[in-house]
């Protein structure tokens, strides 16, 4: 059978708004740096599994059906500066048991670079514990990271969402590009025209970030009760709180 390999266990890093969804805080919360790459555990080892001869130099007091083989490791290798030796037959990966590569390629992957892991080993039909260190190792970001990092640095933001509890009570709710470079989540709340204001004063967020949250609670609000608005102060350029004067709010 074709050897399983673990050279880079991948992880994806999601983000607050993944989903879309807005976060609870209605103050800025730091989520975290926009990403450039993705950063993974790793291990440096092949495995595969057992066959039937090696399934049987298992020890009677281990369960049936346990245990993956070592076939082989990276040029750089946590795994081997650990101890670990080609042909050892691995049983539990922090007393969580082995039945499959796949197995324990998810517990890599699920887990941080850095972190001390146990591995019970048999080798030569003795069993032992041998502790290994997770490395790491970077891969490109994936479509969807890309398309998300592009959206902040082009406009600024990505994630947007607005509830409506009552005919005039709103949270709106977007994840943005602070001008420090952290990608941040903020939620407004309040009257339509309370959230305008607030919004018109969020000199961090973006133009087209704030134009977009203006714009979603606008089109909540004509939805809701028939109100068909004006034009958008943010057409003109003007962010002042004066500016929604002109527009009778």
């Amino acid at each position: 059978m074709r050897n399983l390999i673990l050279f880079i266990a991948y992880i994806t890093y999601s983000v607050a708004f993944a989903t879309n969804a807005p976060q609870s805080p209605a103050t800025d919360r730091q989520e975290e740096q926009l990403q450039t790459v993705n950063v993974a555990a790793y291990i440096g080892m092949k495995v595969d599994v057992l066959s039937e001869q090696l399934a049987a130099q298992i020890p009677d007091d281990i369960t049936v059906g346990q245990g993956i083989l070592v076939t082989g490791f990276g040029e750089v290798s946590p795994g081997k500066d650990a101890g670990l030796q080609e042909n050892d037959i691995i049983i539990s990966y922090n007393r969580k048991p082995l039945t499959h590569p796949t197995v324990f390629i998810k517990l890599v992957r699920e887990d941080k670079p850095d972190n001390m892991v146990k591995l019970k080993i048999v080798r030569g039909g003795e069993v032992s514990n041998i502790n290994v260190k997770l490395g790491s190792q970077e891969y490109p970001l994936t479509e969807k990271q890309m398309e998300y990092r592009q959206n902040m640095l082009g406009k600024g933001y990505d994630g947007l969402m607005v509830k409506q509890f009552d005919d005039d009570d709103f949270s709106a709710a977007i994840r943005y590009l602070a001008p420090d470079g952290i990608v941040r989540s903020h939620t407004f709340k309040g009257t339509y025209a309370k959230i305008k204001y607030d919004v018109a004063n969020a000199n961090y967020i973006s133009v087209p970030g704030r134009q977009a949250i203006i714009e979603a609670v606008s089109e909540r609000k004509r939805k809701n009760d028939g109100w068909f608005g004006k034009w958008i102060p943010f057409n003109d350029g003007n962010f002042s709180p004066d500016s929604f004067k002109t527009f009778g709010l």
